[in-house]
């Protein structure tokens, strides 16, 4: 049998490096990553108390990941919390990077990531309303698997890469900025008036090889320029919803929409 380190966290600010792995711990209190700091977390099951926050500070790193960078083996990380204002959020100017992992809870917001730097795959996220919330520029998620009632992620910010990406009752936002790439994700929205990909003043966005079925509007673009290529839009009760936007669509399919 293996035994797993356990542990109760209480109030800490990390200003090393610092890293932890086969564990399954208890965190009460705010965890800071400061400036100069670096922490890692390896096959790590964390569980956030009613009075636990984690923040990255500008200068900070955080890596959540696995133990062998296969997705299929499980042995990821576990972030999870019950505490319906839970914070988890990368300030501006910060680094967080995870990979083949798990994020679970069930408040309003579920990571916000406010940097430029930041690199999310092969994870999973399931909470309340809105999964992942991104606001820095040239941000990558990729190969993503969301599940929740409301938004699974949304975006402010320039030149991010949303890719491969699995989604379903949820809705991939893009809110303004430009040059972002959304691609090869899979929606599926089963709520009466769900959505499959909005468009907000976004510009020179590029919507390619993404599939979104059973939603009210397969695409909605509102004072925005989107290029939209190879896209299969079904099931909607709208395809398209185009408001003071020029989108230019080539190659798409638009099938058993009302």
């Amino acid at each position: 049998m293996v035994h797993v380190k356990q542990e109760v966290w209480y109030e800490r600010e990390v200003t090393g490096n610092e890293s932890y792995s086969e564990r399954h711990d208890i965190f009460e209190g705010v965890l800071r990553v400061k400036s100069g700091g670096s922490l890692t977390l390896v096959n790590v099951t964390f569980n956030v108390a009613d009075n636990g926050n984690i923040i990255v500070e500008p200068g900070g790193l955080m890596n959540i990941t696995d133990k062998d960078g296969d997705p299929s083996t499980g042995d990821g990380c576990l972030i999870n919390s019950s505490k319906a204002d839970f914070i988890f959020r990368v300030e501006a100017e910060a680094a967080f990077h995870a990979a083949n992992s798990r994020f679970e809870w069930s408040h309003d917001f579920s990571l916000q990531v406010l940097s430029d730097e930041a690199h999310i795959a092969n994870s999973s996220f399931s909470s309340g309303r809105i999964e992942l919330y991104l606001e820095g520029d040239g941000c990558t998620v990729l190969g993503n698997v969301f599940g929740c009632d409301y938004c699974s992620l949304a975006s402010k910010g320039d030149n991010k890469r949303i890719v491969g990406s699995t989604i379903a009752n949820g809705v991939i936002l893009v809110d303004g900025g430009s040059g972002n790439v959304v691609e090869e994700n899979t929606v599926t929205n089963n709520e009466p008036r769900g959505h499959g990909l909005i468009f907000f003043f976004s510009q020179n966005t590029m919507a390619r090889g993404n599939n979104v079925s059973s939603c009210y509007y397969g695409l909605m673009a509102i004072s925005s320029s989107v290029t939209v290529e190879k896209c299969v839009f079904s099931d909607c009760k709208y395809g398209l919803l185009v408001a003071y936007s020029r989108v230019d669509a080539q190659s798409c399919s638009f099938t058993n929409n009302t």
